[in-house]
């Protein structure tokens, strides 16, 4: 069943980053010097890459093929919301920002929304079969872009600068995250349990020892031993003696 808080989360960041892409491009019809046209249009075609991106997430969320990592998305759900109001009330000014700097520092915001540690770990879900470059590789290389067009372009870039610094650390941690939380595997909902024997019934009605569920859906390794009571149930001879 779809969870209907995560789909909106997906469709907000894909209009964002829809937003996004258009606006890039309006910064780039809007520039009079001819490498910044040049590297507004390049973030503009990364934009449409991250598109691709969210709309397979969106795919996969309606298969039911991809893990929610949000156990509370209303604060993130906000946070998107507001940004999306900004990104479409830009939009109607016509991309309209007076100087190169105000665009990126607005660039800047949009950016640092888009790298929320739980988006890394879903693109770590995509299946990339050679349709696209990693998610990981492909953000990486964009927050460069930024660090070295501020360098060149950005009059006493230090502030700027260190911004792209904070954005590309946030990312490498985002994705040490990820990839943490993939290697964790969490039972939820009801397991059917025999009130006798007490096997799991799995999603294809097949009963299984609950060592054997458990080890196949989470990462624990069980230990066999005897409690107490078991211990004097089967062995009283040698619970008399000690």
């Amino acid at each position: 069943m779809s969870d209907i808080k995560f789909k909106i989360i997906l469709e907000l960041c894909l209009s964002i980053e829809t937003g996004a892409a258009k606006l890039y491009a309006a910064f780039s019809e809007q520039s009079e010097v001819d490498e910044h046209k040049i590297f507004w249009e390049d973030i503009y075609q990364d934009e449409k890459r991250h598109i691709a991106y969210w709309e397979e997430l969106l795919e996969l969320e309606q298969q039911g093929s991809l893990r929610n990592p949000f156990d509370r998305p209303d604060n993130i759900q906000a946070e998107l919301e507001a940004m999306k109001c900004q990104v479409d009330y830009t939009l109607n000014e016509n991309g309209k920002l007076n100087d190169l700097s105000s665009r990126m520092l607005y660039t800047f915001r949009i950016e640092s929304m888009m790298l929320h540690p739980a988006f890394a770990f879903l693109f770590s879900q995509l299946k990339n079969e050679g349709k696209y470059k990693s998610p990981y590789n492909d953000y990486h290389d964009h927050l460069e872009k930024f660090s070295h067009f501020t360098h060149k372009f950005i009059l006493n870039p230090a502030e700027m600068l260190f911004i792209c610094e904070i954005l590309s650390i946030m990312w490498d941690r985002n994705i040490e995250l990820a990839n943490q939380f993939a290697q964790i595997k969490i039972l939820r909902g009801f397991l059917p349990i025999c009130a006798t024997c007490k096997k799991i019934r799995d999603d294809q009605g097949f009963w299984n020892q609950i060592e054997s569920y458990i080890s196949a859906h989470s990462d624990a390794i069980f230990s066999h031993g005897l409690c107490p009571n078991c211990a004097e149930k089967l062995y009283p001879e040698l619970s008399n003696k000690t």
